[in-house]
């Protein structure tokens, strides 16, 4: 669960299969414990590697053309 590409699996994998299972008493069964904080983890993770991407783009972008 560390990694937020395993996050976003098991979010398709919920919203792929559940409205195929039935209901079950305690909800929805099979996420881990503790999901909503590997969730939010997993966002600002995320969110922090667009950042830093993005300022490395933009970095290196005037010169990109030049260093092909």
């Amino acid at each position: 669960m560390c990694n937020p590409i395993t996050v976003a699996v098991e979010l398709m994998h919920y919203g792929f299969w559940k409205p195929t299972v039935e209901e079950h008493a305690g909800g929805w069964v099979g996420f881990a414990p503790a999901f909503g904080q590997h969730v939010g983890i997993a966002i600002i993770i995320s969110i922090v590697i667009v950042v830093i991407g993005q300022v490395t783009f933009r970095r290196f972008e005037s010169t990109f053309a030049q260093d092909l």
